[in-house]
């Protein structure tokens, strides 16, 4: 619980003092009071629907994650993995890399009658389909990364971009090789109960990894289909504000600074990369959008909804569903 309340405290304190600083500092003075008045007339019907896109890319992804499930011989309501997805969202807000979101999800979906070594499955294929995503868009991104802005932060791209490359082969082999991941564990794990425990679960991850790639690859393609319109909607965000303030939507440009910024926060700096993410977002912007005061604003409209709207609406729902487990208890474990 101190770990989590360590993480929670500097996730927010370091993403609003990076927006603070943003906002008041690095702008020159004299346009900080024209930085005020940008944010108060950002026009609201594309407040509302940056709002409404980003929220519609939750229940996308939800009903991804039910195909998912659909995959391996599970049946989740689409309700209920809503209910898996949104909590998720405010243990991501808080965690390096955002990793926070993954246990959560396996966590509920075990409670929704999935074994856990099911759940990992199902939460691991999603990953490892948004990689395959950006996997095929990286190469489209570098060519025209060159085109929209300077290298100051190509070396960063690289790096990231590699570690999650090195990310997906281990996992890989993980899945083609579950003895060495058992060697692995008991190495680090020396309680038998535990290490038990834990193997059977591999076993079971392993042989559901096989089941989705032997059974289920027709809900594979179905969950890859509907990964495109859920980074689509997110991505489409940052144009709707542009539009919100006046500014041209840039569609591509914005796309590719978004791309470059989401393989950056893969690097595990902060809790939900905060401050990673607000000065990255300036940085990107700042080779697209001139008017100094106008950039401070969007990186805080930005950040808004798609973090802090996370963050509320994930913490709620997610205190809800933890006090429903605590008073009536979950399905039963498998």
């Amino acid at each position: 619980m101190d770990r989590f309340k360590k993480f929670l405290i500097s996730s927010i304190v370091v993403s609003v003092l990076t927006l603070i600083l943003l906002l008041f500092v690095i702008p020159q003075t004299s346009v900080t009071k024209e930085t005020l008045n940008s944010l108060s007339n950002i026009r609201l019907e594309y407040l509302l629907l940056a709002i409404a896109v980003h929220i519609l890319a939750w229940f996308v992804w939800a009903l991804r994650i039910k195909v998912m499930c659909k995959g391996i011989g599970s049946e989740i309501s689409f309700s209920d993995s809503v209910k898996v997805v949104i909590p998720s969202l405010f243990a991501a807000c808080i965690t390096p890399s955002k990793f926070g979101g993954e246990p959560v999800r396996v966590y509920l979906l075990g409670k929704n009658g999935l074994s856990y070594g099911d759940a990992t499955a199902v939460v691991i294929e999603e990953r490892l389909l948004d990689a395959f995503f950006m996997g095929l868009l990286i190469p489209i991104t570098f060519i025209l990364f060159k085109d929209y802005y300077d290298m100051t932060l190509f070396p960063f791209f690289v790096i990231a971009a590699s570690i999650m490359m090195l990310t997906i082969i281990l996992l890989m082999y993980g899945i083609v090789r579950p003895d060495k991941m058992k060697k692995f564990i008991s190495r680090w794990i020396k309680r038998e109960s535990i290490v038990s425990g834990v193997n059977a679960e591999i076993d079971n991850f392993h042989r559901s990894i096989w089941k989705f790639i032997k059974e289920g690859r027709k809900y594979l393609l179905f969950g890859f289909i509907l990964t495109v319109p859920y980074w689509l909607l997110d991505l489409a965000v940052a144009s709707l504000i542009l539009i919100g303030l006046g500014l041209d939507p840039m569609w591509i440009p914005s796309f590719v600074a978004q791309m470059v910024l989401v393989v950056i926060t893969v690097l595990p700096l902060t809790p939900g990369s905060s401050g990673i993410t607000e000065v990255g977002m300036y940085s990107l912007y700042a080779m697209l959008v001139e008017n100094e005061s106008l950039l401070s604003v969007f990186v805080l409209i930005w950040r808004s909804v798609l973090y802090y709207t996370n963050f509320i609406i994930g913490g709620i729902v997610g205190g809800a569903i933890s006090l429903n487990i605590l008073r009536k208890g979950g399905k039963r474990d498998k």
